[in-house]
């Protein structure tokens, strides 16, 4: 399985459904190997066998090979410059004995993310070649690249899984590169899964995918039986409304502050709350204090699994972001 995000290392909600799928079929009986592109640490509670693809050391003939789709070909350009490495640990950390080296791969979400991902789709080679598995499934386009050259070294079927698409994160002003990668990824795979009928619809509008490769597998919610905290209180008479999920596009943070300011022309007591961070979170800030509702609107940042439980526990009211 290729992902760009596990926990506790996540930035929205991509890691924590990758977390619950990989729970749930190993409760099934099902062994996962899950290749991320960049990992420190063991996998929580030894759910799956986590490798990094940044550690995984790339020979020369796959270095030099090309990444192609649609008649664009890509070739990555490889620097051995690194940060941090003094003239001892130099050679020995970059490369091998066959000339293989490892390959800079963060796992950021920065602007060189495609070539990063071209990089881990050459350490997925490397690695398919290696391992003995029945179905490659990799999740959203950052991911291709690597599902693509494990099935291509293995003769695996591909199965991509889609949790968001070009046009959820840019609407109309889509990159046409991401497009590109998203509707090659999904024409080489042998089968896509979509997470809504939605987004189904849109894989087969948008990118002319043949629907009867195409399932709807909705994201599941992870029981939790544990009771709220005691500890947490708040005053019964305050009444507060949270929107939880990243700050960006897709999420329609705009449209909930616009709704909190109607609210409170007729409910100026209620608290209203926008957790989590993203690209749109300056201006949204910048938002509440054009409409001057900061008096009763709040920002918290990213938030950790127990400060989100503590939040869900104080709040009268959430509104669900997608």
């Amino acid at each position: 399985m290729f992902g760009w995000e596990f926990p506790p290392r996540i930035s929205g909600g991509l890691g924590t459904a990758c977390f619950g799928m990989t729970r749930a079929l190993t409760g099934l009986g099902h062994e996962i190997v899950f290749i991320m592109p960049h990992w420190d640490g063991e996998a929580p509670s030894g759910l799956v066998e986590m490798i990094a693809a940044s550690r995984v050391p790339v020979p020369p003939a796959d270095l030099d090979a090309p990444a192609a789709w649609k008649g664009l070909t890509l070739r990555a350009v490889h620097s051995a410059l690194r940060p941090y490495l003094n003239d001892r640990h130099y050679q020995t950390l970059l490369a091998g004995q066959d000339g293989s080296r490892l390959l800079d791969i963060t796992g950021h979400y920065g602007a060189d993310l495609i070539s990063e991902s071209i990089r881990y789709g050459k350490a997925a080679g490397v690695i398919a070649r290696e391992r003995r598995f029945d179905i490659i499934h990799a999740h959203d386009w950052m991911t291709f690249f690597a599902g693509i050259e494990a099935r291509k070294v293995s003769g695996h079927p591909l199965i991509l899984h889609i949790h968001a698409l070009e046009f959820d994160r840019s609407g109309e002003n889509i990159q046409q590169d991401i497009y590109d990668i998203e509707r090659h990824g999904m024409e080489q795979a042998d089968h896509v899964i979509a997470v809504s009928h939605y987004t189904r619809r849109i894989i087969v509008e948008r990118y002319g995918v043949n629907p009867a490769k195409i399932s709807v597998v909705h994201n599941a919610v992870i029981e939790n039986d544990a009771l709220p905290d005691p500890l947490v209180r708040k005053d019964p008479a305050q009444k507060i409304v949270l929107f939880l999920g990243r700050i960006t596009l897709q999420k329609g943070p705009d449209y909930f502050i616009d709704a909190a300011a109607m609210v409170l022309r007729e409910l100026p007591e209620v608290t209203f709350v926008m957790a989590g961070a993203g690209d749109m979170a300056p201006q949204m800030v910048e938002r509440v204090a054009e409409l001057g509702i900061g008096a009763n609107f709040h920002f918290t940042g990213f938030l950790t699994r127990a400060e989100v439980e503590r939040l869900y526990a104080v709040s009268d009211l959430y509104v669900m972001p997608s």
